[in-house]
């Protein structure tokens, strides 16, 4: 079983346990962009199910912060060609990381859901991830909200979207290889079966173990959800 779909089981799991975040406006399931779930790694037959995929376990880790052991788990569902995702991203998130990751109170893993409208929000998903391979998740994520409003409306974004993603420091061509041969797209297929099936929404949604959070998740509403959370497990 690959890592990144084990991740995703236990994701469902801990839900009860932790803060999952996110919510951009309602839309149904159906609203999900059609995306492949092909292993395209070039493996004997019978084999792929056999090897972990270490690029996706690499991808998986990347756009987690937080400790392990940190006792809210904090999970944000979106979609880079979302306005209220790029909001939510821009504003409300710098201040939970300060005020609960990097006190170490909550790990926080960013999950993918493009939706159909989006035209290039899969690239841009998939871009994201080979970005996070390399440890550069989180920066190849605030350079493609910041240009948001330049790639959304291009016919073919690819270019751009690909070139926001490289971040500085990452290998070229190590990028390149895993955008262009659609090796994370699998990865993102599975965030939206995960969110399908624990119907936790459409991008942008915030849920607070099993508890949604109000829409819009305002900074003093998710404050007050992960508050109550730290507060029932230090009881």
């Amino acid at each position: 079983m690959p890592f990144s779909y084990w991740w995703i089981r236990r994701s469902m799991t801990a839900v009860a346990l932790g803060v999952m975040a996110v919510a951009c406006g309602e839309a149904p399931r159906s609203a999900a962009a059609d995306v492949p779930s092909t292993d395209v790694r070039r493996l004997p037959p019978g084999r792929a199910a056999q090897i972990p995929d270490v690029m996706m376990q690499a991808a998986d880790a990347g756009r987690a912060i937080g400790p392990d052991s940190a006792s809210v788990r904090l999970y944000v569902v979106s979609d880079y060609q979302c306005p209220a995702c790029r909001a939510w991203f821009e504003e409300t998130l710098p201040a939970l990381r300060a005020a609960y990751v990097q006190t170490g109170k909550v790990r926080l893993t960013w999950a993918h859901y493009p939706l159909r409208a989006h035209p290039h929000a899969v690239r841009a998903a998939s871009a994201s991830l080979c970005a996070s391979v390399q440890g550069k998740f989180w920066e190849a994520s605030a350079r493609l909200f910041a240009s948001q409003d330049q790639w959304g409306g291009l016919r073919d974004a690819t270019v751009m979207v690909d070139s926001l993603a490289r971040v500085p420091g990452i290998d070229a061509f190590a990028y390149h290889n895993c955008v262009d041969s659609g090796r994370m797209l699998r990865q993102v297929r599975m965030d939206i079966d995960w969110a399908d099936t624990a119907r936790v929404g459409a991008p942008l949604t915030v849920l607070v173990g099993a508890r949604p959070v109000a829409s819009p998740p305002s900074l003093a509403r998710v404050r007050a959800a992960i508050d109550a959370a730290l507060a029932e497990r230090s009881r």
